[in-house]
C-alpha cells in the first residue's frame, strides 16, 4: 500500500520546477482523429505493453480502458478533458488509481502542466468544463442528461476549424516541435434498447499537438533562415501583438496578427520567385 501511494505521488509531482504558458487549439477533426491515431500507436508498441493491449470489435483495450472508434458513424465524443499529466489519468481511470495505465502514458511522453489553465470554445452546444481537478476541457450542454445530440461524430472528420482553445502552463520547452498532452475523451454509443441511456466509455490517450501562440512564432523565427531586416520586422510585429494583448486591445492585436501573416506570405512568395519555384 505504501509503495502504491508513493507511485501515485511520483506520477503527480515528477515535473520540472518551471512552467511556461502555451496555447493549443483543436478542431473537431482533431478529436475524431485522436482515437484511431492513438489506437494505432498502441498497436505499434504492443510488444512493450504485452497482454495489456487487446483488440476489441469497437476499438483497442489498453490497460483496462478502451478507446472506442467513431467509424460506426453514431458513436460520438461528449466530453473532452486535457489532463495535467499521466498521473491524473491513472486517478480518473478507476476507483483505485490505474498505476499501470499512468506509467504507460508517461512512457509515451505525456507532458505535465500546472494551473492556472483556461479554455474557450466556439462550438455550438459545447461549454467549458472545469469540474475535474487537474483538468481543463469541454463538455456538451446536454452531457448531464445523456443527450448525445451535440456529440462529435465521425462526420466531423472534415471540420478543421479550430473551435476549442486551451491555455496551460506546460513544463517542457517544446520549441518548434509539438507537445504531448494526456487527454480523456468520453464517448457515447447508442444503447442496445432505445429506452436506455447511451453507453459511455472513457478513453485515456496521449496526443501530439503544436502550440499556436506568440512564443511558437518566435521559436519558428529563430529556427528559420531569413534576412536580418525581415527578421527584425516580423519580431517587431510580434512585440506589437504582445503589447496589445497586455493592454486588452484585442482588435489591435488581431490586426497585428493579420499583418504578421501577410508579411510572412509575401516573403514566402519572394523566396519562391527567387528560387524559380
Amino acid at each position: 500500500m505504501v509503495a502504491r501511494a508513493a507511485l501515485v505521488v511520483f506520477l503527480l509531482i515528477a515535473t520540472p520546477a518551471l512552467a511556461g504558458e502555451r496555447t493549443f487549439v483543436f478542431s473537431p477533426a482533431d478529436f475524431v482523429g485522436i482515437l484511431d491515431a492513438f489506437n494505432g500507436e498502441v498497436l505499434a508498441h504492443s510488444a512493450s505493453f504485452g497482454t495489456q493491449v487487446r483488440i476489441r470489435p469497437d476499438g483497442v483495450r489498453f490497460f483496462g480502458r478502451s478507446c472506442a472508434s467513431l467509424r460506426d458513424g453514431v458513436t460520438g465524443i461528449s466530453r473532452i478533458r486535457i489532463l495535467d499529466g499521466a498521473g491524473r489519468a491513472a486517478q480518473l481511470a478507476s476507483r483505485r488509481p490505474n498505476l499501470q495505465l499512468g506509467l504507460a502514458l508517461q512512457s509515451m511522453g505525456a507532458d505535465p502542466w500546472a494551473p492556472p489553465a483556461t479554455a474557450r470554445t466556439l462550438r455550438a452546444s459545447w461549454v467549458v468544463d472545469t469540474s475535474t481537478t487537474g483538468a481543463i476541457g469541454f463538455v456538451t450542454s446536454g452531457f448531464g442528461k445523456h443527450d448525445a445530440t451535440a456529440t462529435i461524430r465521425e462526420s466531423a472528420s472534415t471540420d478543421i476549424i479550430g473551435s476549442f482553445l486551451v491555455n496551460v502552463h506546460i513544463f517542457s520547452d517544446v520549441g518548434t516541435g509539438p507537445a504531448s498532452l494526456a487527454v480523456a475523451l468520453t464517448t457515447d454509443s447508442p444503447p442496445v434498447k432505445a429506452a436506455n441511456r447511451p453507453k459511455r466509455s472513457e478513453c485515456f490517450a496521449v496526443v501530439s499537438v503544436y502550440p499556436v501562440d506568440v512564443k511558437a512564432l518566435r521559436d519558428l523565427l529563430a529556427a528559420t533562415t531569413m534576412p536580418d531586416t525581415t527578421r527584425a520586422r516580423l519580431s517587431g510585429i510580434l512585440d506589437d501583438i504582445v503589447g496589445f494583448v497586455a493592454d486588452n486591445r484585442s482588435a489591435r492585436a488581431a490586426r497585428a496578427a493579420k499583418r504578421f501573416a501577410v508579411n510572412v506570405a509575401e516573403n514566402v512568395v519572394l523566396v519562391s520567385d527567387a528560387l524559380g519555384l
